[in-house]
């Protein structure tokens, strides 16, 4: 966990939505880093409600987090180099068939939006997360299995490894048949 990561305003838009009566709703933040116990402290001093820290735990238990999750937050700052990233998080969040929730302004959001794989959120707003948050909430199941069946198809069809190589393949193999006709013509 880094400072890049907006966790700081990702908690303080949970805690916006905590605050309107949200009992059952826990924010599990998984992972270890630099800003680990600025974040602790952050939800301790403001007393905000069900935000677990989990620690560091390894990429191999990861999908049991995933699937036990309702949703998958996917955070960055705001910062114009962040609106080219997609992290390779963004990827792993599709391999999981979730819903996701994109903090992120740029590619990974027009994704999101695009795609209908959840939703977003100004990551330098606040009040943004936090309504965000709410509508996740009150999303329906048919909605949430709608997000996750479109995550699903996204990288099964679009981000499939053999689908890509095949795709790539048929734009370069008549270039190369030209290319070896033009070196074997040389050749005679």
């Amino acid at each position: 966990m880094g400072k890049v990561q907006n966790l700081k305003n990702v908690i303080a838009g949970f805690a916006l939505f905590a605050e309107r009566n949200h009992p059952d709703a826990w924010l599990n933040i998984i992972g270890d880093g630099s800003n680990l116990m600025p974040l602790r402290s952050f939800v301790e001093k403001e007393e905000i409600p069900n935000v677990n820290f989990t620690g560091y735990r390894p990429r191999n238990e990861m999908p049991s987090y995933f699937a036990a999750s309702d949703v998958l937050v996917i955070s960055l700052d705001d910062a114009p180099l962040f609106e080219l990233t997609v992290p390779l998080k963004f990827y792993s969040y599709l391999t999981a068939s979730r819903p996701i929730y994109s903090v992120v302004n740029g590619e990974v959001a027009r994704m999101v939006d695009r795609y209908s794989l959840g939703i977003s959120a100004d990551p330098s707003d606040v009040a943004s997360i936090s309504r965000g948050f709410e509508e996740l909430y009150y999303a329906s199941q048919a909605e949430l299995m709608n997000y996750s069946a479109n995550a699903a198809e996204l990288i099964c069809n679009r981000f499939s490894k053999e689908k890509n190589i095949a795709r790539i393949t048929s734009i370069l193999w008549p270039s190369l048949i030209v290319v070896k006709k033009a070196v074997l013509n040389r050749a005679v």
